[in-house]
C-alpha cells in the first residue's frame, strides 16, 4: 500500500526512488541512498510579515529531508531589516548539508512578476556546468509538498499534486483547485503497480519538480517565459503560469496535459501521496468562491469503466 507521505519526500530518478523516511512499498522498485540527492529549492515570498509563519512551515518541512539541499528565497523586499527577519527565522532550520540564501528582486514592473524571478536559477545554477544538484523544485511560499516520479516518463506523463485545505467548520479536507470530481475509469490514465495515474481537468497545484532531463526540456519550452507561456495556458493568470512547469508541454495522445495524479485501484481513492497542504486554507473557508468545495474523499468518483484501455507499464 502506498504510504501516506506527510513526512516522506520521494525523489525519483531514472529507475530509482529516494525516500527520506520509508519506502513506497509498491511503487518504489529501486531504492538509492537519500544522501545521493542534491536539491536546489526556490521559494518566492512576497514580503508580508504575517505570512512568515507559512514560510516557516514550508522550510521546516524541507529541513526534514535527509538530502543535500540549498534553499533560495526570492523576495520583493530590499529592506535590510525585512530580509534579516527572513534569514534569522529560517537559517537555524537548515543545517547539516543544507543552506539558505535570501535574494531580493526589487523594481518589479508588477508584484506578480516575482513568481517568474526564479527562472534564472534553473539556467544559471541548476543546469550550469559543474552543478552538484540533481533536482530543481519550485514552491509557492504557502505550499508544503511531497512527490513521486519513476517509470511514468516512458509514457510521457509527469506525476503531479493536488493542493489540500482544511475546512475549519467541519474539519474535513477539500481539494483547493478542483471544481468537480473526476471518474478515474473515464479519464486518460496510466496504470503502474496497482495505481491508476489520471489526467485531470484542473491540473494547477502551485509547484513543480524538475530533474535534469525535465529542466533541459523546460528552459527550451514556451512555458519558460511569461510572454510565450500565454500560448500554452491563456486562461491562467501570470502567477499561475509561473508555477505550471511542463504541465501543458507535449502531452501524450489522449491526455490534455502532462500531469497525472495517482488513484488506488483497490480502493478507488486518490492516493495521499499527491496531497500538498495549502497552508492558508482560504478557499475551503470562503463561501463566496467555488474553489475548495470538493471533499478529498469525493474527488475521485467511481463510474462506468471507459472503453479506453490505460497503458500498462
Amino acid at each position: 500500500m502506498l504510504q501516506k507521505l506527510s513526512t516522506i519526500f520521494n525523489i525519483l530518478r531514472r529507475g530509482a526512488s529516494r525516500p527520506d523516511a520509508a519506502p513506497l512499498a509498491s511503487l518504489s522498485l529501486h531504492t538509492v541512498a537519500a544522501c545521493s540527492a542534491s536539491l536546489l529549492v526556490c521559494i518566492t515570498f512576497h514580503y508580508v510579515a504575517e505570512r512568515l509563519t507559512y514560510l516557516l512551515d514550508v522550510v521546516r518541512a524541507l529541513a526534514d529531508f535527509p538530502v543535500r539541499l540549498d534553499a533560495v528565497i526570492l523576495t520583493n523586499t530590499a529592506d535590510p531589516s525585512e530580509r534579516s527577519s527572513i534569514s534569522d527565522l529560517l537559517a537555524p532550520l537548515l543545517i547539516d548539508g543544507k543552506s539558505l540564501e535570501v535574494l531580493s528582486c526589487p523594481g518589479l514592473a508588477h508584484p506578480y512578476d516575482l513568481a517568474w524571478s526564479h527562472k534564472g536559477l534553473i539556467t544559471e545554477r541548476f543546469l550550469s556546468r559543474g552543478s552538484r544538484h540533481t533536482h530543481f523544485i519550485y514552491l509557492e511560499d504557502d505550499t508544503r509538498f511531497t512527490t513521486y516520479r519513476e517509470k511514468l516518463r516512458a509514457k510521457g506523463v509527469i506525476p503531479s499534486f493536488v493542493r489540500v485545505e482544511t475546512n475549519l467548520a467541519d474539519k474535513k479536507l477539500y481539494a483547493t483547485d478542483h471544481l468537480a470530481p473526476f471518474t478515474p475509469e473515464a479519464t486518460p490514465s496510466v496504470v503502474v503497480d496497482g495505481y491508476r495515474f489520471c489526467g485531470v481537468e484542473y491540473p494547477y497545484c502551485g509547484l513543480y519538480v524538475l530533474d535534469l532531463e525535465l529542466a533541459q526540456e523546460y528552459v527550451k519550452s514556451r512555458s519558460f517565459q511569461p510572454e510565450s507561456s500565454v500560448a500554452m495556458a491563456s486562461e491562467w493568470p501570470v502567477r499561475e503560469r509561473a508555477a505550471m512547469g511542463l504541465c501543458w508541454e507535449n502531452p501524450p495522445d489522449g491526455f490534455r496535459t502532462r500531469y497525472v495524479i495517482p488513484v488506488e485501484l483497490k480502493t478507488g481513492m486518490l492516493s495521499s501521496a499527491c496531497w500538498v497542504s495549502h497552508l492558508p486554507n482560504n478557499y475551503a473557508n470562503d463561501e463566496t468562491t467555488p474553489y475548495g468545495k470538493i471533499a478529498m474523499n469525493r474527488l475521485a468518483e467511481k463510474g462506468t469503466p471507459s472503453r479506453r484501455t490505460p497503458a500498462e507499464i
